[in-house]
């Protein structure tokens, strides 16, 4: 290679590096080419998250189907989000310390990699504090990344720049457990929440479980600014990604799995919202309950009871307003 060749390949490096700066779906492909030239998907949620960088939008939902790649590319956002803004403080928190510690150490040895220091050549890791709890860039002014798993404390740290919560349910049956998601949603009101600066934006990442779950219940209520949710197989039964896995592979897959899990785990459709009677309900809190039920004109139970085999007894109690029927109480045995 001639010098003038050289110039012009270390040119064309040098604009790689700027527009990876710059642009989030830029620095995941200059990270690791290989493995995102396969996955075009995530363009999509780089975007967001790149309207999260520049404050577009202050709250963003991602789910996808497993093994897809979407705690790597959180991993890089957390890295890249620390070399455009050194001195604020990104908080992750996930379902268990094991996982959290494992995210943590990802995140780390992104920033002490080379192609890390080619986009970022005035960001290092501090020497002074560089554990997986928690760990500084060279000019963090609190800690720069922590977090915890759920029932985990965290005192005296920050989130200055994004909160991220990554999985915070185990499984299936955490998600639909009312003891494990009250605890669940305590633990995210009264810790991760409270980690929170003004002005600090926050990403939601997980399984659309349950529309009870962290997830479910800001999506139902509107909190998102954006949501982002990939089903495994599209409107014609093939895969959002042959090289995740193959379209063969997820329909002999969904041929032996609960259609319950299936539909929620891999096609992001809560498990409570599949085979409902009816479509969307609204609610009403019990203020607008009690000045409704004023003008209530009388009361309808239906009981389904026990009577057969391994059945379960199921009733509901709905008061009738109008041409409204509200559910004021239910009865089930399981």
């Amino acid at each position: 290679m001639t010098s003038k060749e050289a110039l012009k390949e270390l040119a064309k490096r040098r604009v790689r590096q700027e527009l990876a700066r710059r642009e989030f779906w830029e620095f995941c492909k200059y990270y690791d080419a290989e493995f995102f030239a396969k996955r075009d998907f995530f363009e999509p949620i780089a975007g967001a998250f790149q309207r999260i960088e520049e404050g577009e939008i202050k709250s963003l939902s991602v789910s996808l189907p497993p093994r897809a790649g979407k705690s790597y590319i959180t991993s890089l956002y957390c890295a890249w989000t620390l070399g455009r803004n050194p001195s604020d403080s990104v908080m992750r928190n996930t379902c268990t310390a094991t996982l959290y510690q494992k995210f943590s150490y990802d995140v780390r040895n992104i920033v002490k990699s080379d192609k890390f220091s080619e986009v970022f050549p005035s960001v290092k890791l501090s020497d002074d504090k560089a554990n997986l709890q928690g760990w500084n860039t060279n000019e963090s002014k609190m800690v720069g990344y922590f977090g915890a798993g759920v029932g985990g404390t965290i005192i005296g740290f920050g989130a200055t720049k994004v909160a991220i919560t990554d999985d915070l349910y185990r499984g299936m049956e955490d998600a639909l457990s009312d003891t494990i998601n009250d605890r669940v949603l305590q633990w995210k009101e009264a810790t991760h929440d409270s980690r929170l600066e003004s002005g600090c934006a926050r990403i939601d990442i997980g399984t659309r479980w349950s529309v009870n779950d962290v997830i479910g219940r800001d999506y139902a209520s509107g909190e998102y600014d954006e949501s982002v949710i990939i089903p495994a197989l599209d409107e014609d039964g093939n895969s959002f990604c042959e090289d995740v896995m193959t379209t063969k592979e997820y329909q002999k897959k969904k041929a032996k799995m609960l259609e319950e899990i299936w539909l929620a785990e891999y096609m992001q459709q809560p498990v409570d919202v599949k085979g409902r009677l009816f479509g969307a309900v609204d609610t009403v809190t019990q203020e607008e309950w009690a000045e409704l039920s004023t003008r209530c004109e009388g009361y309808l139970a239906y009981i389904d009871v026990a009577d057969q085999g391994k059945d379960y007894t199921a009733m509901a109690i709905g008061g009738i307003v109008k041409d409204h029927m509200y559910i004021v109480d239910v009865l089930f045995t399981r």
